[in-house]
């Protein structure tokens, strides 16, 4: 009992989107219908995408990049737009979850031996704010993006009208940020700041650039989807089969929960109808609203059933992610990671994290009069 009482608060997205869906089908029985109600395109893309993140986080790739990266730092000012815009950018390739699952620890590591420990709080936070916006700007950034694009048969350039000028101004916003905290002289290549340094096996590039080089091409849809999860689950296989293992199989489950449940709301006439009312003309606030209750990601699955406008949504559902802790689930791996440290004050991690995230989707939305 004690195991799944941890399992369904670890868990609860998954938990709730699966008594929903559960629940939806004693309305609409299930039927040889519900397989077109399951993205199978957006699904493989997920599943190979975590399939190269997690060959290249297994293989040391990334403790690699940062080390290099914080060599010849000599002010902590300098180690925090690193540590900062690292996860900002990388998650532009790798997802926010994955950019904040692997640099988040090694932040909390690295400012502790540098003795900064003080202001961990506030680059946990802004790396959490960075992941979440920085993720926004490519169509592989993260679930909500790849779904989207997907379903609505984006091209580039819709894609980046809708999200770059959020991301250029988070740019700007994480940057005022950082500099009014304070710094001091550090040396990090000093023995007693030296992290561990990971494996790195080169000759595995290869095989994950591949994986990589056919993710792309299938979200611009030059190759089919299952072309694509071939090649991917046969060269993961060659790099290293335990890897299979190390696939978010439960955001997966998320995602086939969630696609059933709108699927048969689609099919509940006045529900759908309702909710297509209400939606039409609000598809921005909708978006942003739902996220702060349910978080991004299902909101993004649920309102697409509603709205033509997936432009509009996109923006929504990833600004959506600034908020309330639970608005992207993202932030609660920070959170997670943050908590685990020796001297976590979390009752203070959660104020601050509310305040910046706050201020930062009040901006946002503020931006959004002059894009929309």
């Amino acid at each position: 009992m004690n195991r799944l009482l941890s399992f369904i608060k670890k868990e609860i997205i998954l938990c709730v989107a699966g008594v929903l869906a559960i629940a939806s089908a004693f309305v609409v029985h299930p039927s040889k219908k519900y397989i077109n109600y399951i993205d199978f395109r957006v699904l493989a893309l997920l599943f190979s995408l975590m399939l190269m993140v997690e060959a290249l986080r297994s293989f040391g790739i990334f403790t690699l990049i940062i080390e290099k990266m914080t060599e010849k730092i000599r002010k902590t000012r300098m180690l925090y737009f690193i540590l900062v815009f690292i996860c900002f950018f990388s998650g532009m390739i790798i997802t926010n979850d994955v950019a904040l699952i692997t640099f988040v620890p090694f932040a909390i590591e690295l400012l502790t031996a540098a003795g900064a420990a003080e202001y961990i709080i506030y680059i946990v936070v802004l790396q959490t704010i960075g992941a979440n916006l920085g993720s926004m700007a490519t169509p592989i950034g993260n679930p909500q993006n790849i779904f989207l694009f997907s379903k609505y048969n984006m091209t580039i350039g819709e894609f980046a009208g809708a999200t770059v000028w959020y991301a250029v101004t988070a740019i700007i916003l994480i940057s005022i940020c950082i500099c009014f905290i304070p710094s001091k002289e550090v040396d990090i290549n000093d023995k007693d700041n030296k992290t561990q340094r990971a494996e790195f096996h080169k000759w595995k590039l290869a095989p994950i650039a591949v994986i990589f080089v056919i993710c792309i091409l299938c979200v611009m849809r030059v190759i089919d989807y299952r072309v694509m999860l071939l090649v991917c689950i046969l060269l993961t296989a060659v790099i290293d089969y335990k890897l299979f293992a190390k696939a978010d199989y439960i955001l997966l489950l998320t995602f086939v929960a969630f696609f059933i449940l709108t699927g048969n709301i689609k099919s509940m006439s006045f529900i759908e109808n309702g909710l297509s009312n209400f939606v039409a003309g609000r598809e921005f606030m909708s978006g942003i609203l739902l996220s702060q209750a349910i978080s991004n990601v299902p909101a993004a699955v649920l309102l697409s059933n509603f709205t033509d406008n997936g432009a509009l949504l996109l923006s929504a559902v990833n600004i959506g992610g600034l908020g309330t802790i639970i608005a992207s689930m993202a932030s609660l791996i920070s959170f997670r990671y943050y908590g685990e440290n020796k001297n976590s004050k979390k009752s203070r991690y959660l104020g601050v994290f509310t305040l910046f995230n706050l201020g930062f989707l009040g901006i946002m939305i503020l931006v959004s009069r002059f894009i929309i």
